[in-house]
């Protein structure tokens, strides 16, 4: 166990890249066996990537002191910097279940306090890029707001915010549809899976409506993720939804697939400007992470040269 030492005190600089909302303790329950618990969680999954992939990272999530060594070693591995790490009375722990279907439940078991700004090292502040993925609304709207205002570019997962692993959806309650809409208003890149459309605009949503809402919402960039369908794109501008097709590779445990994504597509982002060639790439990361199982450990993230070697030949199409 970890009792605080992986804590640090010192301000420093700010990293390229912040990542904010609750890293987990998580057991990952299939229909024939459990593993874990291990850390999981979109934040843990979207750190570690980014950090794998080359690009300076910074947490900011809150975690128990006393912690098991799982929790921590692969941040640590990876170089994700823990110095925007706060301390609670507790980790957030969960059970993630999949159905013979495919359907995902997750159980909340503990949560820690929200994040707000007070919670954020002003250092962090300064940052190229925020990238807020919450599992439950956990991240302030303060928060937000002020990453929307700090200058730099500003991604938002919609899984914990109004989605899927959300304990409140836009479906069914008009102040959550009104909080997420203000959210996604004036946002850098908004993404969700199609799974998380879901929740947002109901059962029979079609893939190219999720993406048209999602910049008319206000999303100058929006990303709608199809597993192995591919995502679709929209830029502000554009004319036409743009499609990107998922790599094919042989998936073991798709659980934080999405989170990889985010984490790759921000880093190529930050690289190129393009949300095309950031898609493609997050696509790889993706593909690439889910041919091994274990929650978040830096042995299933790729590297910068194995997502750019499975990129070789790939394209980008209108849609459908």
């Amino acid at each position: 166990m970890r009792n605080g030492s992986w804590l640090t005190t010192g301000d420093g600089d700010s990293p390229a890249l912040v990542v904010m909302g609750h890293i987990l303790e998580e057991v990952i329950r299939f229909p024939d066996h459990d593993i874990g618990p291990v850390l999981g969680g979109p934040a843990a999954y979207a750190s570690v990537a980014a950090s794998r992939l080359g690009t300076e990272t910074g947490l900011v999530t809150f975690i128990s002191t006393s912690v098991p060594d799982f929790l921590i070693t692969p941040l640590e591995q990876a170089g994700v910097r823990l110095d925007g790490i706060r301390q609670s009375r507790v980790t957030r722990r969960t059970i993630l279940a999949y159905d013979d279907d495919g359907t995902k439940t997750v159980t909340y078991l503990s949560t820690p306090p929200s994040i707000k700004t007070r919670d954020v090292r002003p250092a962090y502040w300064n940052a190229h890029a925020f990238l807020i993925c919450p599992m439950d609304f956990e991240v302030g709207d303060d928060v937000l707001r002020r990453a929307k205002e700090s200058g730099g570019v500003v991604m938002i997962d919609l899984g914990g915010y109004g989605g899927t692993v959300s304990t409140r959806h836009p479906v069914d309650d008009a102040g959550v549809m009104r909080r997420v809409q203000q959210a996604v208003k004036g946002i850098d890149i908004v993404k969700a899976s199609l799974e998380d459309c879901r929740f947002l605009f109901g059962p029979t949503v079609t893939p190219i409506a999720c993406v048209e809402r999602l910049s008319q919402w206000g999303g100058r960039i929006a990303v709608v993720t199809m597993g192995q369908g591919g995502i679709l794109i929209l830029a502000k501008g554009d004319t036409q939804v743009r499609a990107v097709e998922a790599f094919t590779v042989e998936p073991v445990d798709v659980t934080g697939a999405g989170d990889v994504f985010c984490g790759a597509f921000m880093t190529e982002y930050l690289r190129t400007g393009s949300a095309i060639e950031s898609g493609t790439y997050g696509c790889a990361a993706a593909g690439l992470a889910i041919r091994s199982t274990g929650g978040v450990t830096v042995g299933r993230m790729p590297s910068d040269a194995m997502v750019r070697a499975l990129m070789l030949g790939a394209d980008s199409t209108p849609w459908p």
